[in-house]
């Protein structure tokens, strides 16, 4: 229960929690809901099923370690939660209108396959199934430093947590996804 407002030190508090009941064999996924997202619909919602259920399901269907829902931002863009990585720097938000041209649930393989570049997904309605190889030793972080821009000013640049997430799993070689199956407000 931190008060803090560091979001990487909060979800590691979690992933913490979660890793004592993983231990002792009581949970084998973790879930998080952001408090500013609202589920309003999915594939069970009829049959009194929840998003996990759904998520789960085509986890195991598409053999993932991470599924997350694309989320629009809010803004006038049109952008979504799900973002292309071509680089340390080199990241990209994809319109809810580019994604139209992706299944709607897809995997890091199918995205690589489509665009050429990593697929970076959102922390805001996930789900991972965790590897025994690597489940001790994930974690989440905010990459932090300067840069020099174009014009030769120094300048802060900030690489999420969830995309540093996305990075983690590529590296790993474990298959994650993004779905828009998912509705939410």
């Amino acid at each position: 229960n931190s008060q803090m407002s560091a979001l990487a030190y909060n979800y590691n508090q979690l992933w913490c929690g979660f890793l004592e009941l993983y231990n002792a064999g009581e949970c084998d996924a973790f879930a998080m809901l952001h408090s500013d997202l609202e589920v309003v619909g999915h594939p069970y919602w009829d049959e009194g099923g929840s998003w996990a259920d759904f998520m789960w399901d085509k986890m195991q269907e598409k053999d993932l370690c991470c599924l997350s829902v694309v989320n629009a931002i809010k803004s006038r863009e049109g952008h979504s939660s799900v973002a292309m990585g071509q680089g340390p720097s080199g990241q990209r938000r994809l319109s809810l209108a580019e994604l139209e041209n992706l299944p709607p649930t897809f995997d890091s393989d199918e995205f690589y396959e489509a665009t050429g570049t990593t697929l970076l997904i959102n922390t805001g309605i996930m789900l991972i199934k965790p590897d025994p190889v690597w489940v001790h030793e994930f974690h989440f972080e905010f990459l932090d430093k300067l840069v020099r821009n174009q014009e030769g000013k120094m300048v802060p640049y900030m690489y999420p947590e969830d995309w540093q997430m996305s990075r983690y799993f590529h590296s790993h070689n474990c298959k994650y996804g993004a779905t828009s199956e998912v509705k939410t407000l």
